[in-house]
Order: structure tokens, then sequence, then C-alpha cells
């Protein structure tokens, strides 16, 4: 985190040293676990409910916002300050963020937000924007995660699906300091080639039978991963699966499918696995459903209208 060198930074209580938030800490180590945790469960509902925009500013803030509003009282809002890390060239002066940030999401429209690209131009394309956005880096604090979930919205807009957990952190962090400091995207496009994930083909499911175990404890290991990356890689909270016994309900979304299985993200830090052939119909990845066991028979329902709405309610309560 980067101090205003001025000691005018409005976002910034001198007095204990730390940036003004939501529930008053004056002890970083506390903030900033509050802050892992709580993004944490901003980013799976962000999956779940992702912001709807075209892009541009406004898109792009309520991101910030959604991300940070428990723990920040200034979420969403664009640094009121300069901004540099020590040992590295600034960042946009504070004064011509605004028009940057407009200008640079213009020329991002102008593309089509990259739509109907190929995987190497798509990759070339979105790495070229992601180093401009953040050598802008329009927030005070949490402008990676905030950039992250901007791209991978515009991807699965592209068609594509980005899961930043098949990157290691220090090698987007290399190639964010590669950007910005010699402006060579070189190691973005590496990053984002790498994050995209092939597209699944699914045949019919078969009944349980030789393979299944096996396939069963891949997707739950995938589940387990993918979970773990919307959470924004937080190491020390657990991940637990659940069972669905017969006569129980779930709520949730397919975060992942195999040949054989599917499994159900149903809280920030929890999933199901379940036997595709179980299932009353099959279900889509991303789509939110419900799930109600009888006997050895999951009825699936899709979550819309005013389910949808009060499943996504549960969702933030948690």
């Amino acid at each position: 985190m980067a101090k205003a060198p001025t000691g005018d930074d409005p976002f910034f209580d001198y007095r204990n040293n730390i940036l003004k938030n939501v529930p008053g800490y004056t002890d970083q180590s506390k903030l900033d676990k509050f802050e892992r945790f709580t993004t944490a469960a901003a980013a799976v509902e962000l999956e779940l409910n992702p912001v709807r925009g075209s892009f541009d500013r406004n898109h792009f803030q309520q991101i910030h916002k959604r991300l940070f509003e428990e723990v920040y009282p200034w979420a969403g809002e664009l640094r009121p300050t300069d901004l540099r890390r020590p040992g590295f060239q600034p960042f946009v002066r504070k004064e011509f963020v605004v028009a940057a940030l407009d200008n640079t999401l213009a020329a991002l429209a102008a593309e089509k937000h990259l739509k109907g690209l190929n995987e190497e131009t798509f990759s070339a394309r979105a790495a070229h924007y992601l180093g401009e956005i953040n050598h802008i880096h329009a927030y005070r604090e949490g402008n990676g995660r905030a950039q992250r979930e901007l791209f991978r919205e515009l991807a699965a807009e592209a068609g594509y699906r980005l899961n930043w957990n098949r990157v290691k952190p220090a090698l987007m962090y290399e190639a964010s300091i590669q950007s910005h400091e010699h402006r060579d995207n070189s190691g973005l496009i590496a990053v984002i080639r790498s994050s995209i994930e092939p597209p699944k083909v699914f045949r019919p499911p078969t009944e349980p039978g030789r393979g299944t175990a096996r396939d069963r404890k891949e997707l739950a290991d995938e589940a387990h991963l993918l979970l773990r990356s919307t959470r924004g890689n937080v190491r020390d909270m657990p991940i637990n699966e659940r069972m669905l016994q017969s006569g129980g309900f779930a709520s949730g979304w397919a975060l992942a499918k195999s040949q054989q299985h599917v499994a159900i993200a149903t809280s920030p830090n929890q999933f199901l696995v379940l036997h595709r052939s179980v299932l009353s119909k099959d279900v889509e990845l991303g789509q939110q459903v419900q799930l109600e066991m009888k006997k050895d028979r999951a009825v699936v329902k899709n979550l819309d209208g005013k389910d949808k709405a009060r499943y996504q309610a549960r969702s933030r309560g948690r």
C-alpha cells in the first residue's frame, strides 16, 4: 500500500497510519485479514451476479464498489491523490485519471470489446488494455482485483473463460511491473493466454461405473481450485465439500462440470458434487439452480426472477 507523499490523501488516516475503513480498524494486520475475507465473498457474488454494464468508467467503478464497499467508505471512487510505489514509476496523475480511463475504455469499445477474436489476438489486445488500465491505477487500493474482475467479465462477453488461478500471483505481479515500467505487455499476454480455460465438450452422462470415483475426485479438486480462485486466493479460510441427503435442499451455481459429475457452489467456501445421471435435467456452467434431493433423484429448478433475488439476498447475508 502506497501513501500519498504530500499528506493530502483524504482516504488515509495519518494519525493511525492506515487507510480509512468501514469497521474502523487501526491495526494493519487486522484490516488486511478483514479485507481478504470480505472481498473474497464479494468476488464470489460477482461470479454469481456480475455487474451489467457497457465496460465504461461507471461499469469499472461499480466493480470496485461491489468488491470493497464493506471495507472502505470510498469504494468505487477514483483516487483523489497521486500515487506511486517506492522504486517504481508513478501512475497517471490524479487530474488525468478520468480522461485517461474514459479514453482507454472508449478505445476498447471501438474494438467491439474484443468480440469475435481468436485466442491469440484476444490475449494480445486484452493485455494491451489491461496494461493501460493498470498504468492508470484508478483506485487508492484494490486496483489489481478490480482489473481482473473487469477483464473476467470482458472475456466472458467475448466467449472466453478466464481463471486467474491458473497463473501464479507472482507471475501476474511481474507482468504488471514489466508493462508499467517498460510498456512491454509480453508478460501480460502470456498471463492471459495461460488463464484462458479451454472449452469443454460434454457427452450425455453415463451411469455410474468404471472410472466414476476418479472422475468425481478430479472434479472436486477442480471445484476447490475454482472457489479458491474466485475468492481471491485466500489461503486461511477452508473450502469444504458438503453432502446432499434425501429430503435436503441446496441452492447455488454450476461451478464445474465433467463427463460424469457436476459441482455446485453453494456458498463462497462450500460446494457439492453430484453425478449427472441423478439430475432431473442437465445444467450448464454458471447456471443458478435450486436442488431438492428425492431419494436417488436430484430435482433441478432454475433460479430466476423472485427465486434468483431471494438466493442472491441469502448469499449476501452469509
